[in-house]
């Protein structure tokens, strides 16, 4: 008899943590090859190409400081969990239209960027290719 409440006592234990266990979205499954555009970027980012990499004045060495402008195209080589960051990190390759100059990054810049934000970033996309949807239909039945 008490096997038996403690079996029923682990089953709803495992039920409430099935039922309030938030579960995994499709824009946290990221994958080689997925990208995001920048809106309103300008952060600076640590250089990680081992090979140096140059703009049209400037060249970067590993670990180098270098800005990420908007309209930037951020795409993702791989994924890592480091100890020293709290977030999971993902390997990025950086590209850009146009020559850049000073401390610009130029295309073909690889550094860290976090899954969190990659994912913030790709769900507000989303969000407002959904409302264009919405807004693009709205207009059509009027």
């Amino acid at each position: 008899m008490k096997n038996l409440f403690r079996f029923l006592v682990g089953m709803v234990v495992v039920a409430v943590l099935v039922a309030f266990t938030p579960s995994i979205s499709l824009a946290e499954q990221v994958k080689k090859g997925d990208f995001i555009i920048l809106k309103g970027e300008n952060g600076i980012v640590s250089v990680k190409n081992l090979k140096s990499i140059k703009n049209t004045n400037k060249t970067f060495f590993y670990d180098d400081k270098c800005r990420i402008r908007d309209g930037g195209k951020v795409v993702v080589i791989g994924e890592a969990q480091i100890n020293r960051y709290l977030d999971t990190i993902l390997l990025v390759s950086y590209q850009i239209a146009g020559k850049q100059k000073g401390n610009n990054c130029p295309s073909g810049t690889i550094f860290f960027f976090g899954k969190s934000n990659f994912n913030m970033i790709k769900e507000e996309k989303d969000d407002e290719d959904e409302e264009k949807d919405i807004v693009k239909k709205l207009l059509r039945n009027n």
